[in-house]
């Protein structure tokens, strides 16, 4: 990976090219007497092409993303091998000219830009991982800062108020030396972050806990069309959330806070996700002209999203082919949408009315049902 990041590739040059490779690092910038042309990293393409244009392929890399991040969103195991949100990920969802131009370092596509498809599954992904803090945090940024512009030590300034509110939730579920050991990890980093504030440690010229933690989830609301960066004169990491992003973070955390209200905090999330999920994504992406598809046949819904992605394994995890299932529809000229828990409570009753036409069985992990279609 690094070494494809890291080749040279030409492309035009032009004066916002080359002002923005003069605020690159040295190590990564261009040779800047190619004439018409620029020799650039894969990576600088990509970046350049990208709405925040920032960010580059770190020492620690590999540590950070292709060893951790992966695994952390589902989207390979333990062993590193491909798991279904995976496959779906990089044999379906990804375009043929991203992944053509990456695996031949060719500067076309954008592995870096997620087109809508994409974005619905890298926010079910990241949810799924983060959301328990993220969304406190997208909301503490919205309740501050609308859709008005903010700096990135602004929006560090939340953090510690939001570390504290996501230990409150799970104080009373920390029943384990794990759990306990969580809950302080929250409190000592948001006593940090406070530490570093006070110090103005950002004039150091180091990075703190608070830019760490900060930062790449601002990153992640961009990828997913809830932020834009707004570079001003002063600084390039200037912020703002779009009217969709403030209105996601709203919606999003009443229907979690509405959940936590009623279930064990650690069963809260993963409602929101099989209940109302498709439903957000159809008012943040579609336009909200879906309705609900909640009676007919459950297995005509998943279908052709089953015919995509059987030929990979012969049984199929039920989120992951539910999530291709709905952007099918969703994009279709009669949109409509169908949750997690209604699709389960479909298959159900339509296995017993019919067994020969799907078999289905709980994952071994016990957390989704595995689904054949046989007819």
């Amino acid at each position: 990976m690094r070494e494809k990041l890291e080749g040279r590739v030409k492309i035009p040059g032009s004066p916002d090219l080359d002002a923005w490779l003069a605020r690159r690092r040295n190590q990564i910038r261009a040779e800047m007497n190619e004439g018409p042309s620029r020799a650039i990293q894969l990576q600088d393409y990509y970046v350049f092409h990208h709405p925040s244009r920032t960010g580059w392929l770190s020492r620690e890399a590999f540590n950070e993303y292709a060893e951790y991040l992966a695994r952390r969103l589902d989207f390979l195991d333990d062993a590193f091998r491909r798991t279904e949100a995976g496959d779906l990920l990089v044999d379906v969802l990804m375009r043929s000219d991203e992944r053509e131009g990456f695996e031949q370092g060719e500067p076309h596509g954008n592995i870096l830009v997620l087109d809508t498809r994409q974005r619905v599954l890298f926010l079910y992904r990241l949810l799924a991982a983060d959301g328990d803090f993220l969304l406190p945090y997208a909301r503490s940024i919205a309740s501050q800062f609308g859709t008005s512009q903010f700096g990135y030590l602004e929006a560090g300034e939340l953090l510690p108020g939001t570390c504290r509110e996501v230990a409150r939730t799970f104080s009373d579920y920390a029943y384990t030396a794990d759990d306990r050991q969580m809950l302080d990890k929250l409190d000592s980093t948001a006593t940090r972050i406070e530490k570093q504030i006070a110090e103005s440690i950002e004039k150091q010229g180091s990075g703190s806990r608070r830019e760490q933690t900060s930062i790449p989830r601002l990153e992640w609301l961009i990828d997913l069309g809830l932020a834009q960066r707004q570079p001003t004169e002063d600084s390039t990491r200037v912020f703002a959330l779009t009217e969709e992003g403030c209105r996601f973070a709203a919606k999003a955390c009443s229907l979690y806070e509405q959940y936590l209200s009623t279930l064990y905090a650690d069963n809260a999330l993963m409602a929101v996700l099989d209940d109302r999920f498709y439903d957000l994504v159809s008012q943040l992406y579609f336009g909200g002209k879906a309705k609900p598809w909640d009676e007919g046949d459950p297995v005509d819904f998943l279908r052709p999203a089953f015919d995509a992605l059987s030929k990979l394994r012969g049984y199929y995890l039920l989120r992951p082919l539910l999530l291709l299932a709905n952007l099918n529809v969703l994009e279709s000229e009669s949109p409509r949408f169908l949750e997690y828990s209604k699709a389960r409570d479909l298959l159900e009753s339509a296995y017993q009315a019919a067994p020969d036409r799907f078999s289905y069985t709980i994952d071994r992990f016990a957390t989704d049902y595995q689904l054949r279609i046989l007819d």
